[in-house]
């Protein structure tokens, strides 16, 4: 059985090619990174002429290694390192020089104040974590959380939902008093996380960004200062995220062996907290380090084969909730 990386990463091509959601085609393995703690998708929608900070810095963040499997930002700006790639190009040798001069001059940091009129062409405003207003290229996405849940909740909406299933944990338990258990993997059978909707969302650069003028140094080398540091796994423009996969409040059933609970004398009544693919459910009296998260109630059962199944589920009277589960990346390699 794969682990939740594999799992995620199936379930996005068996689906993407068969309703040719993403441009008809699979997706490589290798593209997409499962974030290793779902993120909820709440991005609040800003004044006109602004963009979220949460939005542009989960868009604008670049993986801090594109081949992984696993999504960890690095901390450095897909845009600021755009910029600074557009610098190493020898504009003498590169064709056709109209695009490029273009982009070059919508790339140059607006010299007034952001909060000032107009905002430039492929800039935006976005107040950072201080407050403060700044300059930030502009990022946009295919739907809005707040469109996406509207969609999906519509009584004509039909509909698909995810299943996902793997073997391999990390899965804790909080029990009475914060007692946290943690589940060995030999003591798991299936972990099993589905959802009522699921979603490709795409990532749009702004017009500060080209895909020809990358395009053109990657089949021509010889345009750059030094094409080395640029593209490829080490190069500081290797991949950027170009889509995420959104799920719709996430429930979670863990298939474990009864002698784990026999053995640590573990009952339905004792269980106020699960924590499983990196999902948080929690119930009211419980404490929990993820305050975004909704209280839950949980499940006890016996399967046919024998088995406990514990189940996770956040209540009906929960906040509507979205989580980014995945992300997939637009690789730059020669």
């Amino acid at each position: 059985m794969p682990n939740k990386s594999q799992a995620i990463a199936d379930f996005i091509n068996k689906k993407s090619s068969s309703r040719n959601r993403i441009l008809g085609t699979s997706i490589p393995i290798k593209n997409i990174q499962v974030l290793p703690i779902p993120s909820i998708w709440d991005w609040s929608v800003p004044p006109l002429g602004q963009l979220n900070n949460d939005q542009f810095e989960f868009c604008d963040n670049i993986p801090s290694d594109c081949s992984n499997t696993v999504f960890i930002a690095s901390g450095s700006s897909f845009s600021e390192n755009y910029n600074v790639f557009l610098a190493l190009i020898n504009r003498d040798n590169f064709e056709p020089k109209v695009p490029f001069d273009t982009n070059m001059v919508i790339n140059k940091e607006p010299i007034i104040a952001p909060s000032n009129e107009p905002v430039p062409d492929g800039w935006s405003r976005v107040s950072d974590a201080e407050g403060i207003l700044r300059w930030r290229r502009i990022w946009g996405i295919s739907k809005s959380p707040q469109k996406w849940l509207q969609s999906i909740n519509d009584p004509s909406a039909q509909n698909e939902q995810m299943v996902l299933k793997f073997d391999t944990g990390p899965v804790n338990l909080t029990i009475d008093g914060s007692q946290n258990i943690s589940i060995p993997n030999e003591q798991i059978i299936q972990i099993t996380i589905t959802a009522s909707a699921w979603d490709i969302i795409t990532v749009r650069p702004g017009i500060w960004y080209n895909s020809s003028i990358i395009s053109q140094t990657l089949n021509y080398p010889s345009y750059l200062k030094n094409p080395d540091t640029v593209f490829g796994l080490n190069g500081f423009l290797s991949c950027r995220i170009a889509q995420f996969m959104v799920a719709f409040m996430p429930s979670a059933t863990i298939d474990i062996k009864t002698e784990f609970f026999k053995q640590n004398n573990i009952d339905l009544n004792n269980i106020k907290g699960l924590s499983v693919g990196g999902l948080e459910f929690t119930q009211k009296d419980a404490r929990s380090i993820f305050p975004k998260t909704g209280t839950a109630v949980f499940n006890l059962n016996v399967s046919t084969s024998g088995l406990l199944q514990l189940s996770a589920q956040e209540q009906q009277s929960s906040p509507n909730k979205a989580y980014i589960l995945a992300v997939i990346l637009e690789k730059y390699q020669k």
